[in-house]
């Protein structure tokens, strides 16, 4: 399991900042130093930085991500997240994040065990109590991408991964009545972002599983059971969730 294997380093880290490394994939020889120079100069609990793909299942097929807009400011966790899903940018993995230590063992920050997409759910933990999140705009984190992973395969412990996601995102953040309307927003994109993903691998029983009204009647009761309180879906946003590309 991924996530406990993150908590064991969690707990036995000695370090000032900690940095994740999946097996198969790599960071480039002054990654490190970069960061800690960045986190150091700006104070931070979380420095955010971008990734290089590699797609195996494409012949070694290489790019780097495209980022819309430069963030080169110190703010909140919460605010960085806003702005990230106002320009359709989200740097949910955790080997993107490099962490202050005393920052997540204060906050209690780790990984819920025993599910696949564990870093969603990690991603809006560190980004609710971060007192001190930045960006630093470079690539350097080789991420390899394998048509035989785990997110590839898995489709029953995929989808059941994102419900566990949403389930927890409501319980342990929607119900806090303090953020701002475009804060809310940004949480409301989020959670689109996960239904979505969750249609798409959820099996269905039906045979024709791209038809859009079956996949209409299922979000409407997924999203029936859990929206309460703050953040409501209109039709609107389910027609978003339904029909994004």
């Amino acid at each position: 399991c991924v996530a406990k294997t993150r908590n064991i380093g969690l707990d036995n880290a000695t370090g000032e900042y900690i940095l994740f490394v999946d097996s198969d994939d790599f960071i480039l020889h002054e990654a490190c130093e970069k960061l800690y120079k960045y986190a150091k100069k700006t104070d931070s609990d979380v420095v955010f930085y971008n990734l290089t793909f590699l797609n195996d299942y494409e012949n070694g097929f290489i790019r780097n991500e495209q980022i819309k807009n430069d963030y080169p400011g110190v703010y909140r966790g919460i605010e960085l997240f806003t702005m990230y899903y106002e320009d359709n940018c989200a740097k949910v993995e955790s080997v993107r994040q490099f962490l202050r230590r005393t920052f997540v063992i204060n906050n209690n920050l780790f990984f819920y065990e025993g599910i696949i997409h564990e870093d969603m759910l990690y991603y809006l933990k560190k980004k609710k109590n971060a007192g001190r999140a930045s960006d630093l705009n470079e690539s350097l984190y080789v991420y390899r991408q394998r048509g035989n992973s785990i997110n590839w395969s898995q489709k029953e412990k995929s989808s059941k991964g994102y419900m566990c996601c949403i389930q927890n995102i409501y319980a342990q953040w929607i119900l806090d009545d303090i953020f701002s309307d475009a804060e809310n927003e940004a949480v409301k994109k989020y959670i689109e972002r996960l239904y979505k993903a969750y249609l798409y691998n959820k099996p269905y029983e039906y045979s024709d599983i791209q038809n859009s009204n079956v996949k209409e009647n299922f979000a409407k009761i997924c999203i029936s059971t859990i929206s309460y309180r703050m953040v409501k879906f209109t039709d609107c946003d389910l027609d978003r969730i339904v029909h994004a590309g």
